[in-house]
């Protein structure tokens, strides 16, 4: 019997389209405040709330997807996070369902999204991470992280250094570009990436490669 997901999310969009999740920062709630990322017109935009709440006494302070630093996560809460969003793809895009979902985060979400991916690449199309690294100690867990030939992944980069995160994202074969936001919105530089990697509809292909090798093979970041 299939598992139905518990996760809490706020819905915008076609229903028939294909997923884009929206994994919120360290101590934000999506749904209460019913947030709405629309990343891209063409995709269904489903903002995820994390299972955990963090309290102050009596009063809630957040919602968070796991403890310790983004860099370094405590594996209980880790594992469980990434179960219940396994879960939520799963039933988002079933097995006899052609679609892959796209994931976007920002910050701890960023870092959960980066990591679904890395695990389930068969079942992901994409990522964006707005200042979420990839776990350090991602090769010391139970777990075992997938080839993610040539996925478009957009690091962007505000408060927390990703080199390491790109160069990690690279040796598994994704499609990395990496840059510092400006001084704009950066779910709009978001936007303007997603809707050029979408349009060009060519994403995993030779043209694709082209495109990405400098990145690939430089150190440089883009504007």
């Amino acid at each position: 019997m299939q598992r139905r997901s518990q996760l809490l999310t706020w819905t915008r969009g076609d229903p028939d389209a294909t997923p884009i999740l929206w994994l919120h920062d360290r101590y934000d709630d999506p749904v209460r405040n019913r947030v709405e990322i629309a990343l891209s017109d063409r995709l269904r935009s489903i903002a995820v709330r994390s299972p955990r709440l963090q309290m102050i006494g009596a009063l809630p302070l957040g919602y968070f997807w796991f403890l310790g630093p983004f860099e370094r996560p405590e594996l209980t809460t880790f594992g469980d996070g990434l179960g219940q969003l396994e879960t939520l793809l799963l039933e988002l895009c079933p097995g006899r369902d052609t679609r892959r979902a796209w994931l976007a985060g920002q910050g701890e979400g960023g870092t959960m999204a980066l990591t679904l991916a890395s695990l389930w690449p068969e079942r992901v199309a994409g990522v964006i991470s707005i200042d979420g690294p990839l776990p350090a100690n991602l090769d010391t867990m139970p777990v075992h992280p997938k080839p993610m030939p040539d996925m478009p992944v957009l690091l962007l980069e505000q408060n927390h250094v990703l080199l390491r995160t790109r160069q990690a994202l690279q040796a598994r074969g994704s499609g990395v570009e990496h840059r510092i936001a400006g001084g704009g919105d950066p779910l709009q530089e978001s936007r303007c990436w997603l809707e050029r990697v979408l349009a060009s509809g060519d994403a995993g292909t030779p043209a694709h490669r082209k495109r990405t090798s400098a990145i690939r093979a430089g150190t440089a970041l883009h504007p």
